[in-house]
């Protein structure tokens, strides 16, 4: 399938869709899922192992059948000032299955790339000790200069235009000003 491309030169991702929070919200809706992790922990991580097996057949998809070298998954955990959950929250319900599927990933010899929205400093320990590779998080909620400085040389983190830059007149500015251009 990717007779031609120079894989010297060219890095090939494949996107592994939304992730296990947000896949299990939608389905149940977020409320609902809040309430029976308390109510029903066992059936919401039954949730989670399920979604996370379908999730890691795509991966081993992308990687033997359309042989990838890199593989990003996708989860908003944050809102602009802090994680969506507790931490404890995200250790119990999602941690356990997300490091399976970085683990899959790392089996199938793939690079792992994390993205989420909002604040999630409090989640890069638990995410560079289950294997991440590269990180993008929001540099307007999250104290980048600490995370280099934390974590360079085991966890690249992959900027981006903020999502919050709008659309109004001085949009174009700001823009460039996150990407210094």
């Amino acid at each position: 399938m990717l007779e031609g491309v120079d894989r010297s030169r060219v890095l090939v991702a494949g996107d592994n869709g939304w992730g296990l929070f947000e896949r299990a919200w939608l389905l149940v809706g977020m409320l609902r899922l809040f309430a029976w992790s308390y109510r029903y922990p066992e059936a919401v991580k039954r949730l989670m192992e399920r979604i996370a097996e379908v999730k890691i057949g795509l991966t081993e998809k992308l990687a033997t059948e359309l042989e990838v070298d890199m593989v990003m998954y996708g989860d908003d955990w944050g809102m602009n000032d802090r994680l969506l959950f507790s931490l404890s929250w995200w250790r119990e319900f999602v941690k356990p299955w997300q490091e399976k599927l970085y683990r899959v990933a790392k089996r199938c010899g793939l690079i792992v790339y994390q993205r989420s929205d909002g604040r999630v400093e409090e989640l890069v320990p638990d995410l560079v000790e289950i294997g991440v590779d590269f990180l993008n998080v929001q540099r307007e909620c999250n104290d980048w200069v600490s995370l280099m400085s934390s974590y360079r040389g085991r966890v690249a983190l992959w900027g981006r235009v903020s999502a919050h830059a709008g659309f109004g007149g001085s949009a174009r500015r700001r823009a460039r000003g996150q990407v210094g251009g």
